[in-house]
């Protein structure tokens, strides 16, 4: 037996096995008998001449080639489950989900805009949003697990991933400030900046990169007291008072509403700009289409075929 290539089959009752963790679970999650996976299996590793599983107390663990044949196996199979089930059952169980990524620092503002087509009533979709960096995002756009990622920032040349980048929204800057600090800021706009404490995104993330340029042009030296992420927090402890924050311009509005912060002036020079980051040959659902039609350019991570 061993020269043969290994079939379909054989590598799903390996991977279901890890998944599961034993041949019985695995068995009873694919409908079979024990003795089918213990079979075909004996015949993978026949084929492959290679050991892949280990037995440990009444359970198995992955040898190393294991775990690597595992790791190759686990998209492709989960991704297919998914089909098979879809296919047998008579009718959907319930809507299609909608996976989008959104990455660290990305406005809430700009993000609701931009979903506003998903969020509105749709028959058969569900929207999935998850947060996470742009390289483990842009990793599981790569896999499948997500249908687009929504960022700051393009898709960065040095990524692997074959696909391409849609500007869907971008907008003027606005600086606010609570109340307090702002009439403790004497200067013209953007001079009363210069040396004031600042609630900054995270080092690393598009947003402080444009903003720590922006800076430097302007002779700007801020006093940063804070350096945070999360944009709920970062409102919240300006309205206490505790420094400036940089919004998109479309944004303002309502944080002035909701939070009492007052504006210190604005730049059309310094923008935040959303991108809609797709794969290549990925089937779409028309609801994401409609989203990625709000596209003002795109650009393309690779050539065109």
């Amino acid at each position: 037996m061993a020269g043969e290539h290994p079939n379909y089959h054989q590598l799903l009752y390996f991977w279901a096995v890890i998944r599961e963790g034993g041949v019985v679970k695995a068995a009873e999650s694919l409908h079979v008998t024990p003795q089918t996976i213990s079979g075909q299996l004996k015949l993978l590793q026949a084929s492959i001449n290679g050991k892949l599983l280990t037995r440990v107390g009444r359970g198995v663990e992955p040898t190393d080639l294991g775990r690597h044949v595992f790791r190759l196996a686990e998209d492709m199979f989960a991704r297919g489950l998914e089909i098979s089930e879809f296919i047998r059952s008579d009718s959907p169980r319930g809507p299609l989900p909608l996976l989008i990524g959104v990455a660290d620092s990305v406005p809430d503002a700009m993000v609701c805009a931009a979903l506003a087509p998903a969020l509105a009533p749709q028959p058969g979709v569900r929207l999935v949003c998850r947060e996470g960096t742009l390289e483990a995002l842009l990793s599981d756009l790569g896999a499948h697990r997500l249908d687009m990622v929504l960022s700051a920032s393009a898709l960065p040349s040095s990524s692997s991933l074959l696909g391409s980048s849609h500007l869907l929204a971008e907008c003027e800057t606005a600086f606010l400030a609570s109340p307090t600090l702002s009439r403790s800021l004497r200067s013209r706009f953007p001079g009363n900046l210069n040396g004031a404490p600042w609630l900054l995104p995270g080092t690393g993330t598009a947003i402080r990169r444009a903003l720590d340029a922006w800076f430097g042009r302007r002779s700007i030296v801020p006093k940063i007291v804070g350096e945070i992420d999360d944009d709920h927090l970062m409102n919240a402890l300006a309205a206490r008072g505790a420094g400036i924050i940089c919004v998109p311009a479309q944004a303002e509005a309502e944080l002035m509403r909701q939070h009492g912060l007052t504006m210190l002036g604005r730049s059309s020079e310094l923008l935040a700009r959303l991108y809609a980051i797709v794969a290549r040959r990925r089937v779409q659902l028309p609801v994401l289409q409609t989203i990625l039609a709000q596209t003002q350019s795109t650009r393309m991570s690779d050539a065109d075929d």
